[in-house]
């Protein structure tokens, strides 16, 4: 193909990736669409290519709608055409599409052109990695409480019962780990920092504060990572 030379010749120019946004969930810097597209202007240009993205849509037999991102590269002679990359909605309000089609964009250009997505940090990595250490705190044993008085006729204690979660009670902390566990599989799986597929996750799920996330709120979470998940899988051959 004869594009393959250009895009060898353009990863000269490719400068590395201003940290310019910050996820709250790690509180680790990372590169946005913005940043990623601003690196890849001049890069392009010194080699005479440029691209467009178009969002695409479709719905499956189940009702459930996906989006998607398909991606055109060209010069003034010749274009290639990417296959769509698409991911289904948990939800279908546009917010968790425009934040699914920008997550969609800065993946498919970090594939396409070979843009590192690792965190060049070593230090800020060993932090996140301190953190989470920090935060797994040994079980704490719950203490009984003794009668006061026996009643005359004895049964056999109750044990005291957890109270009854909902979903507006506070996320545990088990449930955060495993949000973080499938994180890092999926960020590893696709070659990108866990701070920036975190980042994207909090926003299609609306979630602002994830130190207050809700249990419904981590269960909305991890599902939606859960299906970015299998669906990388899928798509993988979609950038070979």
């Amino acid at each position: 193909m004869r594009f393959i030379p250009k895009f060898h010749n353009c990863h000269q120019f490719l400068s590395n990736q201003k940290k310019n946004a910050i996820n709250p969930f790690t509180q680790s810097k990372y590169a946005d669409l913005s940043a990623i597209i601003e690196s890849l202007k001049p890069a392009l240009a010194s080699v005479g290519l440029g691209f467009v993205q178009v969002p695409v849509t479709d719905m499956n037999a189940n009702g459930q709608t996906s989006v998607g991102i398909k991606t055109i590269v060209f010069d003034k002679d010749n274009q290639v055409e990417f296959k769509a990359f698409s991911l289904p909605l948990l939800k279908t309000d546009p917010q968790s599409a425009g934040s699914a089609l920008t997550y969609l964009r800065r993946y498919t250009l970090s594939a396409i052109f070979g843009i590192a997505a690792d965190d060049d940090d070593g230090n800020q990595s060993s932090g996140r990695t301190q953190q989470s250490q920090q935060r797994q705190r040994p079980a704490q044993r719950q203490q009984r409480s003794q009668p006061a008085q026996r009643q005359q006729n004895s049964r056999p204690a109750q044990q005291q019962q957890p109270a009854k979660q909902t979903d507006s009670s506070p996320a545990s902390d088990k449930a955060k780990q495993l949000i973080k566990d499938l994180n890092a599989k999926y960020s590893k799986l696709i070659n990108e920092d866990e701070s920036k597929s975190m980042e994207e996750q909090l926003n299609i799920c609306k979630i602002t504060d994830p130190r207050k996330m809700t249990v419904k709120q981590a269960r909305e979470l991890y599902q939606s990572l859960k299906i970015f998940y299998e669906n990388a899988v899928k798509a993988g051959e979609n950038f070979d």
